[in-house]
């Protein structure tokens, strides 16, 4: 995709927002996002993919390139065709439901910087059968997971466990839970018919809410 395809806002602070054509039009096929645009003769850097930007698009590949931080809300949410999306080591932040019914992503390599995870953020992704939090990630959203076919699931060091994060997985059998957890919400797991394992790392049972 050319440079052109893309409308771009000038950031206040260090770069670009990519955000979603005025006219409505849909992306398809393979994206390759480019690390800099131009706006009136000047070239920034893309720094945040903007909410809604690829929304319901029948895109099938996306590549970020490094010095994208943020994804954010509702950025690939319904791109039902979507396999593959390739993120940077840069990237601190995945915004809600940003890629929320994505069925046939299957795999997501989730970058070793990231912090935050939105709610809903993979909900639906009926076809993600592996994915790997990395430590990193201090706040996971309520059924950022929900509906998803991983079989297993480790948390990382967070301490609150949100409403429905790993509800509706019916293939997930084992999770282990952070030593760091205080409160988990009831909903956590619930509907999980092939759950066999849960593995506990807290030296104090946590609070149930």
């Amino acid at each position: 995709v050319s440079q052109s395809r893309y409308t771009s806002s000038p950031s206040q602070i260090s770069g670009t927002m990519l955000i979603a054509p005025p006219n409505g039009s849909k992306y398809r096929g393979d994206i390759v996002i480019p690390s800099h645009v131009s706006h009136n003769g000047i070239t920034y850097p893309v720094v945040t993919i903007g909410a809604s930007a690829f929304q319901e698009s029948a895109v099938t590949s996306v590549v970020l390139p490094e010095g994208v931080r943020n994804i954010e809300r509702y950025a690939f949410d319904g791109c039902e065709n979507l396999k593959t999306i390739t993120l940077p080591d840069s990237l601190t932040a995945i915004g809600r439901a940003a890629f929320q019914g994505c069925k046939k992503l299957e795999r997501i390599t989730l970058p070793p910087h990231l912090f935050h995870i939105g709610g809903f953020a993979f909900s639906g992704c009926f076809a993600l059968n592996s994915v790997s939090v990395p430590k990193s990630v201090t706040a996971i959203g309520e059924y950022a997971f929900a509906v998803c076919s991983m079989k297993e699931f480790h948390f990382p060091e967070i301490e609150t466990l949100a409403g429905g994060v790993l509800s509706n997985c019916k293939d997930l059998e084992r999770v282990t839970l952070p030593a760091a957890v205080t409160k988990i919400d009831e909903s956590v797991l619930f509907n999980n018919p092939a759950l066999k394992q849960i593995t506990m790392l807290a030296a104090e049972p946590p609070a149930l809410e």
